[in-house]
């Protein structure tokens, strides 16, 4: 929570303010510099991209690794292969599986922010989209 004192002049507040959000961006980087339609282009959602997804089956990993860290618990990485992957669990490498799917998650993490400012940009008054 960030209190400000509005007795204090602009120029102190924002000093102050700067300061604050210097020493932020530095123990979290905003993975996006810039809002709007640029940098949410850079993300390259494409089709081949949601099929990537899909393929990997990195939801239903993550439902259950969150699962099982709700109820402290461990899924082993075999586990995870016979429950979302039955097709390929006797053929392939869990761990290789696996991790392939984890890191696709981590990448498509990475991506929030640039969708949101999409989303925000394409949903502001002027640009005439309606949002229901």
């Amino acid at each position: 929570m960030i209190y400000v004192n509005l007795d204090s002049p602009d120029a102190t507040i924002i000093a102050a303010f700067t300061k604050w959000l210097e020493a932020k961006r530095k123990m979290f980087p905003s993975s996006i510099s810039k809002r709007g339609p640029k940098s949410a282009a850079k993300s390259k959602i494409t089709s081949d991209t949601m099929r990537a997804w899909t393929d990997s089956r990195m939801v239903p990993i993550a439902t259950l690794k969150l699962l099982a860290k709700h109820h402290e618990e461990r899924f082993s990485n075999r586990q995870l292969m016979e429950w979302v992957f039955p097709d390929i669990h006797q053929t392939a490498d869990p761990g290789v599986v696996i991790k392939t799917s984890m890191d696709k998650l981590k990448r498509a993490k990475a991506l929030i922010p640039a969708i949101e400012a999409q989303v925000l940009f394409d949903l502001q008054p002027d640009r005439g989209v309606d949002p229901m």
